[in-house]
């Protein structure tokens, strides 16, 4: 056997530490269980990001009325992102969903189950009625798409300014990659009851 270098190195990863290392021989080629060629690249992974939101009627809104809420989603990663329903109509529960919360402060965590309270009185992070969108469609990279949501304002609510919290894919279906992953799955959209 000719004689070669033996490389080492640490790989430090979300608080584990790795080693890894082989045996590079004198004539190019590497010593026997060694990778032969380089890791493929990373797969393809979608990002997803909530673009724009809005309410209609605008303005103020009033308790017990119902409005409609609309959410543009898209897509800034590299790899489709899976929806809900299929090409042939058929839905699955694999993909990414939209939650449609109401709060009086932001919600920051996307990843948080979100229920309709009952009897249907506020409760802080409750999930509007009609607030899930859960037949969303694939999206490609760089696509986007607007949905609607017909949701009830809560009767007994008080006259003051709240947030209605969008929580894009808040079951985690969808493994999201760069730029930002799943750190923007959060949106807030002010509004006051009057």
């Amino acid at each position: 056997m000719k004689k070669g270098r033996i490389f080492l190195g640490i790989l430090f990863f979300s608080g584990i530490i790795g080693f890894w290392g082989f045996t590079q021989l004198a004539d190019g080629q590497q010593k026997p269980g060694a990778p032969k060629k380089p890791p493929a690249a990373a797969s393809k992974l979608p990002d997803l990001k909530v673009v724009h939101t809005d309410h209609q009627p605008a303005g103020d809104v009033s308790p017990g009325k119902t409005i409609i809420f609309k959410v543009t989603v898209k897509n800034f990663g590299t790899g489709p992102a899976p929806g809900t329903v299929k090409p042939d109509g058929s839905t699955t529960p694999d993909g990414y969903m939209i939650d449609l919360s109401l709060s009086k402060e932001m919600i920051r965590d996307p990843v948080k189950s979100h229920v309709v309270p009952s009897p249907y009185n506020f409760t802080e992070g409750m999930l509007l009625k009609g607030g899930r969108i859960s037949r969303t469609e694939d999206l490609a990279p760089g696509a986007q798409k607007e949905y609607s949501a017909s949701v009830e304002i809560p009767k007994n609510i008080k006259p003051e300014k709240y947030w209605i919290g969008v929580s894009l894919d808040p079951f985690n279906k969808v493994a999201e990659g760069p730029p930002t992953g799943e750190s923007d799955n959060a949106v807030n959209h002010g509004i006051t009851v009057k």
